[in-house]
């Protein structure tokens, strides 16, 4: 029930009048908040045991579709999530190659099919933690794959945020 009511919520707030856009998150960029993990291409060893991962650690967060829209970070190459279903990991991770369609495990190894990450879409490099980081590898999860119930809802206007509060 948590799942429809997210996507009914977004849907009625991207059909307001007075919203340009709207998407649900996870976590809110620049509130010191973040999530990290390892991961690795698919296909490569992990590393030995007791030994450091080869990646950094990988910011992630869960958004709704039209997250990329709302906070106006260009999506560079694919596709936006949707309904149905990060420039600096891209690079590091397939240099040089299109970073879409390729794939990504968690550290442990994939558990099943769903532990597996596609990449869909590579957005340009946004600040997510505070203001002068340097860029980071990043990782977008779609909400209805990565559920959490305690989200927030992010909003442009076409003006005064005001005047979309009725909604």
């Amino acid at each position: 029930r948590g799942r429809e009511f997210i996507r009914a919520l977004g849907e009625r707030l991207e059909a307001a009048p007075d919203i340009i856009s709207a998407s649900i998150v996870d976590i809110v960029p620049l509130t010191l908040s973040n999530t990290t993990t390892y991961l690795l291409r698919d296909g490569d060893a992990p590393p030995p045991p007791g030994q450091a991962p080869p990646t950094p650690r990988i910011y992630t967060n869960a958004v709704g579709p039209r997250h990329f829209r709302t906070l106006n970070i260009a999506m560079l190459a694919g596709r936006d999530f949707t309904a149905a279903d990060d420039e600096t990991l891209a690079r590091r991770f397939w240099p040089g190659t299109d970073a879409v369609g390729q794939r990504l495990r968690p550290i442990g190894g994939a558990t099943n099919a769903r532990d597996i990450i596609e990449v869909v879409g590579v957005v340009r490099d946004s600040k997510y933690v505070t203001i002068g980081e340097e860029p980071r590898p990043f990782l977008y999860r779609p909400l209805a794959q990565a559920y959490t119930s305690r989200v927030t809802v992010l909003v442009r206007t076409a003006g005064m945020p005001s005047a979309a509060l009725p909604t």
